[in-house]
């Protein structure tokens, strides 16, 4: 038989437990997110994105690369380090371990040395994108492509600008539109990070980025999708392993030219 004191006890915890579940008065009530009203709200938001990722100027790890093109698949598996705004050690090695290539940038310089064709290429950092095509299916400046990796979104600069409620709950759709180009970009407006964003030209998107799996403090993406329709070619960018770095020396983003292989120089 329940007591006075046991009695009292029960009714207070079952009145705390439905002031929880129904938001009276007693309980805690959690605040829904409310869509911006409009782009100045979402400006805001961005920056504290901005303000959140910078504070990661470099990664190092492993990953790997899910590469489909047409019904073909492949996977290579990496080391990466990377600086911001523009510095990268990569060391591409095929599923079997099979060294493939490492990639070099300083910021300036890049060197590609391809280890199986036995051929070292260097040269202005501007002609390095076209060269990652082999790779990813994207031709990006360093700039842009690091930050991307570090779960950013590359935005157009224009002040045609609009902001809509996306069809999920918490999500707001971004769009910026430029005379031949324009980019939607969808946000989650409760967890404060990117989900997708979508590059048009016409009616055909050149090139998506899609973010999932956001995981650590500052939250990154653990998976990174591109996807280029117009040439049916998928990338995964899958982190396996990620740690954040200080500063590097220059000289840790630069490779010696290897004896007994073929030297490329281009030139800008």
């Amino acid at each position: 038989m329940l007591t006075v004191r046991n009695r009292t006890l029960l009714l207070c915890l079952l009145s705390c437990t439905l002031g929880l579940l129904t938001g009276c008065p007693g309980g805690k009530q959690i605040r829904d997110v409310q869509q911006p009203k409009n782009v100045q709200q979402v400006d805001a938001l961005l920056a504290k994105i901005k303000t959140r990722q910078h504070k990661i100027q470099g990664l190092e790890g492993r990953a790997k690369l899910r590469v489909y093109r047409g019904k073909k698949r492949q996977t290579i598996r990496l080391l990466y380090q990377f600086q911001r705004p523009n510095m990268m050690n990569i060391a591409l090695g095929s599923v079997f371990g099979q060294p493939v290539a490492i990639i070099t940038s300083d910021g300036k310089q890049f060197a590609i040395h391809y280890i199986a064709q036995k051929q070292f290429v260097r040269g202005p950092v501007s002609k390095l994108p076209s060269l990652i095509q082999e790779f990813l299916p994207v031709s990006l400046p360093l700039e842009k492509l690091i930050p991307i990796l570090m779960g950013e979104v590359p935005l157009l600069s224009t002040k045609k600008r609009s902001v809509l409620p996306g069809k999920q709950k918490h999500v707001s759709v971004l769009t910026l539109t430029q005379p031949t180009l324009t980019q939607k970009v969808w946000l989650d407006l409760k967890q404060a990070r990117f989900l997708k964003t979508e590059y048009l030209r016409g009616k055909e998107p050149p090139l998506t980025l899609t973010y999932g799996t956001y995981r650590g403090t500052p939250p990154l993406p653990k998976v990174i999708r591109f996807h280029v329709p117009k040439t049916s070619t998928r990338v995964r960018w899958i982190y396996v392993t990620r740690e954040s770095i200080k500063q590097y020396k220059l000289s840790h983003f630069r490779q010696k030219t290897p004896t007994g292989v073929e030297v490329r120089v281009l030139t800008p």
